[in-house]
């Protein structure tokens, strides 16, 4: 299985596991569904100036989420609590959660390892 593979699934297992937690419907966990988001904040900072939003701004663009699911955000970002205003509504996870399935992949690599 691909590394990519092998995070998916992951991912997955633990929307199973954690949507029996949430209020979130049978129906949305079943399959171990979650939502995902791709937030590029390190090049895109100084490339793009306009495009940078902040974690609140981002929140409440987002309003097809679905509360109390799993969020899968992939992001250069390295501050994770840039992020903490989703931590109220979602089970937020990371590559970074994910990491110690994926040892045989470089460091460059993982963080463009694509998920969503």
């Amino acid at each position: 299985m691909c590394a990519a593979a092998r995070v998916i699934e992951a991912v997955r297992d633990h929307a199973k596991t954690s949507g029996q937690h949430r209020n979130i419907s049978r129906e949305y966990d079943i399959d171990g569904a979650y939502d995902g988001m791709h937030v590029r904040r390190g090049d895109f900072l100084k490339q793009f100036p306009p495009t940078q939003k902040s974690a609140e701004k981002l929140y409440e663009l987002s309003p097809m989420l679905t509360k109390g699911a799993t969020l899968y955000v992939a992001t250069d970002e390295r501050n994770k609590t840039f992020f903490d205003v989703f931590r109220k509504d979602y089970d937020l996870v990371f590559l970074d959660d994910f990491l110690h399935l994926i040892p045989d992949v470089s460091t460059d690599v993982r963080e463009t390892i694509p998920i969503c």
